[in-house]
Formats: structure tokens, C-alpha cells, sequence
């Protein structure tokens, strides 16, 4: 019966049942352990003699589905110097893949930082101005800052092309007084009177 044991398996008219008797026969006892990635099997046979098998245990959705070290140490490194579309771009052109094997999104850079407590580049160089800031600067309301923008009365640059990414402004030493002059001549623009926090900081 041993000898035919693997014709008697693998026989088209071996049911489930049948196999699970004749398991009975042979083993005498299974002895099985869980260790962290594995399952040990120990095999004890009706003629004493054993067998120790390991068996991979099937890795949880969320280690299966987890990000390369290599991909988010790329992140990690490119993220101090280029936005999360400039990361996407960047990563993409290197040839890197999510954990799917699908090209890297915008979403899925933001969403790797985010897991992986990775901080955004900061972009805004030191003698730039955001919109609001230059809106307060000259007291009028943000569409006016808007309509110097599309009309280059401002160096401004956007730091990607993603359309929801802040424009970052440049006031020259020749612009300043000029776009003053015209705040005060001009009597369509609207104007923002400057809020309590500016009076107490410019009265200091």
C-alpha cells in the first residue's frame, strides 16, 4: 500500500474522504506551531519515524500591499527639494512602481508622505509673498492681486502646474511704489482697509 500510495493519491476516483483515511493510517500523531511567517508542522508516523515541514504563512493585505523601503526612501529624499507632482514626474521617469506595479498619481505621493510622516518641500522662497499676503500689503482684495498677475504687474510664479498650487510673488523695488500710486488713484479698485493686527504692528 505504501508503494501505491501516490498512484492511489493522485487516482481521478480518489475522493477528499478517501485521502483523509488514509492520512489516519499512516500518522499517528500532527503536531503544528505557529511561528511569526510560518507554521510548523511536525509529523509523527505510525512507524516512529518523523518529519518537521514549514508551511509560509499568507502575508496580511496590508504587508502584502506595503510600499518598497526603496520607493519611500526615494520619496523621502526627492520630497526636500520637488513638489508632489514633480515627485510623480520625477519617479515615474526612474521607472518606480507602486506596491500594484501601476504607475505613481499625485494621490499616491501625498498619500505615501502621509503614512510615512514625510514633510512637503517648502517651495516659497524667503523674499517671496503669497496673494494674501501681498492683498494686506497694499490693503486691496485678493482679485486685485489676481489682475496684476494675469497682466505681469508681478513677478509670480507657480511652483507646479497643478492647478490648485499658491502663486508665489516678488515685489521689486520699482513695482512697490508704482502699484502704490495706482491703490491710491484709482477709484474702481476695491479696497481692503487693514485689519487691527497690521495698524498695532505698523504703530510699533
Amino acid at each position: 500500500m505504501g508503494k501505491d500510495l501516490p498512484r492511489l493519491w493522485k487516482a481521478p476516483t480518489t475522493t477528499a474522504k478517501d485521502r483523509k483515511r488514509r492520512l489516519r493510517l499512516f500518522l499517528k500523531d500532527i503536531t503544528i506551531a505557529r511561528a511569526e511567517k510560518v507554521v510548523r508542522v511536525q509529523l509523527r508516523w505510525q512507524g516512529g519515524a518523523t518529519e518537521e515541514l514549514l508551511v509560509p504563512l499568507r502575508p496580511k493585505s496590508s504587508d502584502r500591499w506595503r510600499h518598497t523601503p526603496d520607493l519611500v526612501h526615494r520619496i523621502r529624499t526627492l520630497a526636500r527639494d520637488l513638489s508632489d507632482e514633480q515627485l510623480g514626474q520625477q519617479l515615474n521617469q526612474e521607472g518606480m512602481k507602486t506596491n500594484k506595479g501601476n504607475a505613481l498619481t499625485l494621490s499616491g505621493i501625498r498619500w505615501i508622505r502621509h503614512t510615512h510622516a514625510i514633510p512637503a518641500a517648502t517651495l516659497k522662497h524667503a523674499d517671496e509673498l503669497t496673494v494674501p499676503e501681498v492683498a494686506a500689503h497694499f490693503g486691496v482684495s485678493s482679485h486685485v492681486v489676481y489682475y496684476w498677475i494675469e497682466r505681469h504687474h508681478l513677478r509670480a510664479r507657480k511652483p507646479t502646474s497643478h492647478s490648485g498650487a499658491p502663486w508665489f510673488l516678488t515685489i521689486d523695488p520699482d513695482t512697490e511704489p508704482r502699484l502704490q500710486q495706482w491703490v491710491l488713484q484709482s477709484s474702481r479698485m476695491a479696497k481692503v482697509p487693514p485689519s487691527p493686527r497690521s495698524i498695532e504692528g505698523e504703530a510699533l
